[in-house]
């Protein structure tokens, strides 16, 4: 009977570290999953660092063509330029607002946004009816404003860290832009 219960115990123990180094495995492994999932909304963040970074400086561009008299022809390159960078962007931020609910209202202002961005640039200036040197001008402090707020935005290396009233502001603004017909 001693040896009956001296060999239960042992496999009992056996058992038990077993299950502990497993229950330690899987807690490591869930550690591991949890960092390369915070991580991917910062490098597909990353992604869009050069898109960002080129989108805050458009308000300034388009005032140096205005100075220089730049035709029409030449603003809807710039602008086309502007339009594809800002689908990327908004692209990364409708990824991030289904991978992270608990930003879901920041990323899809943030989305939003460059939605407009993107819609004034391929909507409002490639329509045969809208005076392209107009619109720019009428729309030029806006587009600065705007190129500020990306910039700020651009500050940020995790998409997390981006304050819920910059969102806004830049959802706001952008709301602003509108086409000048002919």
């Amino acid at each position: 009977m001693k040896k009956l219960c001296a060999v239960t115990i042992g496999v009992l123990v056996v058992i038990s570290l077993i299950s502990i180094y497993s229950w330690h495995k899987a807690e490591e492994e869930l550690k591991i999953l949890r960092t390369i999932r915070e991580d991917r909304g910062s490098m597909a963040y990353m992604i869009v660092a050069q898109d960002i970074f080129e989108l805050s400086y458009m308000g300034d561009a388009f005032e140096k063509l205005l100075e220089r008299n730049a035709s029409e022809d030449t603003l809807l390159e710039y602008a086309g330029r502007y339009y594809v960078r800002a689908r990327h962007v908004r692209r990364i931020f409708l990824f991030l607002s289904y991978e992270y609910p608990e930003g879901y209202s920041k990323y899809d202002k943030l989305w939003e946004a460059f939605y407009h961005i993107e819609g004034f640039f391929v909507g409002g200036l490639s329509r045969a009816d809208v005076d392209r040197t107009e619109t720019i001008r009428e729309n030029l402090g806006t587009l600065k404003e705007i190129s500020r707020m990306v910039r700020e935005l651009g500050e940020y290396s995790d998409p997390k860290d981006i304050p819920e009233d910059l969102a806004d502001e830049l959802l706001n603004a952008t709301r602003s832009l509108k086409p000048v017909y002919k």
